[in-house]
C-alpha cells in the first residue's frame, strides 16, 4: 500500500494543480531540509509552494494518496454503470469540497503558527546577548516555524529606538541596533518590553557565542 501511494504521488499533486483557487501557486520539489538551530532535527517535505498572494509567500504540501481511499473512489465510479451517475457526481463534488477546505484550513492555521507579535520581537532584542544586534541575527534566534520577516524586525527595532533604548544604525549594509547603557537607560521603558532591568543589564554585558561571522558587522 505503501508502495502504492508512492507511485501515485505525481497525479496528486496533478490534481492539486489543477484546482482553481490553486492555479496561481507555484509548485517546486524539494530535499530535506535542516533546522539550523538544532541540525539534528531534519525534515522531508513532499514539495514547497509559492503564492505570491499570501503575506506568507512560501509553504510546504504533504502529499496523501491513500490505497484505501482509492478503493472507495473505484466503488463510486462503478456506480456510473448502474445508472447511478447523479450519485457519483455528487459525491466527487462532496469530496472536492472537502479537499479545497482542508487547503485553506492547513494554510490558515499555518499562517496563525508563523506569526510573531512586535512585544516578542523587541523582547527578544533586548534578550539577546551583547551591546548590538544585526536584523539577520534577530531573525534567526527564532524557531523555523516562528520566524520574522525582516520588515517586521526592523519595525521592531525602529520602535524600540523611539522609546529611547537604542540606535538603529547601517554598518556593512547590515540594519544594527545598538542597545543603550544599561546605566543610563529608562528602566520603565525596559520593563514594557517584558524583560527587567537586571535581565538586560546581564544580557547586555554577555558575548554572543552564536553569532556568525556575517553578523558580527
Amino acid at each position: 500500500m505503501l508502495k502504492w501511494g508512492r507511485e501515485n504521488e505525481h497525479v496528486v499533486i496533478q490534481i492539486y494543480k489543477g484546482i482553481p483557487q490553486r492555479k496561481h501557486v507555484l509548485v517546486h520539489e524539494c530535499g530535506i531540509f535542516i533546522s539550523p538551530e538544532d541540525p539534528y532535527i531534519a525534515a522531508t517535505h513532499d514539495c514547497v509552494c509559492y503564492d505570491h498572494t499570501e503575506e506568507n509567500l512560501w509553504g510546504i504540501i504533504e502529499l496523501k494518496c491513500l490505497y484505501e481511499a482509492a478503493q472507495k473512489m473505484k466503488n463510486f465510479v462503478s456506480t456510473i454503470r448502474d445508472g447511478n451517475q447523479t450519485d457519483c457526481v455528487e459525491t466527487l463534488e462532496t469530496i472536492k469540497g472537502i479537499s479545497e477546505l482542508s487547503c485553506s484550513l492547513k494554510k490558515s492555521s499555518m499562517a496563525l503558527k508563523v506569526g510573531v507579535q512586535s512585544e516578542d520581537i523587541k523582547k527578544r532584542i533586548l534578550s539577546l546577548p551583547g551591546p548590538f544586534v544585526c536584523v539577520r541575527r534577530i531573525v534567526r534566534s527564532f524557531s523555523s516555524a516562528q520566524r520574522p520577516s525582516s520588515k517586521a524586525t526592523q519595525g521592531a527595532i525602529a520602535s524600540l529606538q523611539t522609546a529611547g533604548i537604542g540606535n538603529v544604525l547601517t554598518l556593512n549594509k547590515q540594519v544594527v541596533f545598538l542597545k543603550k547603557i544599561p546605566t543610563i537607560v529608562n528602566s520603565n521603558q525596559i520593563a514594557a518590553c517584558g524583560i527587567t532591568p537586571d535581565e538586560y543589564k546581564l544580557a547586555f554585558s554577555k558575548k554572543d557565542d552564536k553569532m556568525t561571522r556575517p553578523e558580527r558587522c
